[in-house]
């Protein structure tokens, strides 16, 4: 295990930028800490697998906005659901006391 200059066990974080994604690394264990540690966990990836995690993580970021989008139309849809039955039971006592 690594050791910042902090003299603490480094904590090993993973970066998700274009040029590195999903490579792991060491860094600072402090919370906020900037002692300027730096070391890599991991060897460089290929080309082609960079591409692939890229493109993994873009469609994952699509598809987590696609579900919120549709978690906001369902929570619409069974708020105007609820509304509907509260009317009819409301329309039938009428019907039903008059």
């Amino acid at each position: 295990m690594a050791v910042c200059y902090c003299r603490r066990e480094a904590t090993i974080r993973t970066s998700w930028t274009e040029l590195n994604p999903g490579r792991r690394f060491y860094s600072c264990a402090l919370e906020g800490g900037d002692c300027g540690f730096f070391g890599r966990v991991d060897p460089p990836m290929c080309a082609c697998s960079s591409e692939v995690i890229l493109g993994l993580l873009r469609s994952k970021n699509v598809l987590e906005k696609e579900v919120k989008k549709l978690k906001g139309e369902l929570k619409r849809k069974n708020a105007t659901l609820k509304m509907m039955f509260v009317m009819l039971v409301c329309y039938l006592a009428v019907q039903v006391f008059y």
